[in-house]
């Protein structure tokens, strides 16, 4: 019962950015599971370039928004979001609000042998982390080149 009335306390602003949240996940975690990836690897839009963090308040504010929002879902929902479909979301939405954000893929660099490779997602606005908090130094990060052939 307290999550439903934490998420009850929620601004009306915040309960939007948490229900598009929703169907963002949940729109990325189909498409990631049942369509190939050459049919949809245009839109995922690989950062080679850095983007900027925006200065106004109302776009830093968005981001704050969108941030709280994929974490609230990936928290709360009953379905687990690794880190893709909560880094397609978050750019999805960023987008909406006429925000750049660089994705990243990579490949964890100390696999031992025989492991398979431990692949993550992040997503970044300048040096703002939205999504997949991790240590960059420690992935190989897929160029655009090398993610869509």
């Amino acid at each position: 019962m307290g999550k439903l009335r934490s998420i009850a306390k929620l601004s009306l602003s915040d309960h939007a950015a948490f229900v598009e949240a929703v169907l963002a996940m949940g729109w990325a975690r189909i498409l990631i599971s049942f369509v190939p990836m050459r049919h949809w690897q245009e839109q995922v839009g690989i950062g080679d370039q850095k983007t900027a963090v925006p200065t106004d308040e109302a776009a830093l504010a968005s981001l704050g928004r969108v941030t709280s929002a994929i974490k609230r879902v990936g928290r709360n929902s009953p379905v687990e979001f690794v880190c893709l479909p909560q880094a397609l979301a978050a750019r999805w939405m960023l987008r909406r609000r006429d925000i750049d954000a660089d994705l990243f893929i990579g490949t964890h660099r100390y696999c031992k042998a025989g492991e398979p490779h431990k692949l993550h997602a992040w997503l970044k606005v300048g040096e703002r982390w939205i999504t997949g908090h991790c240590n960059e130094s420690d992935y190989a990060i897929f160029s655009r080149k090398s993610a869509l052939r």
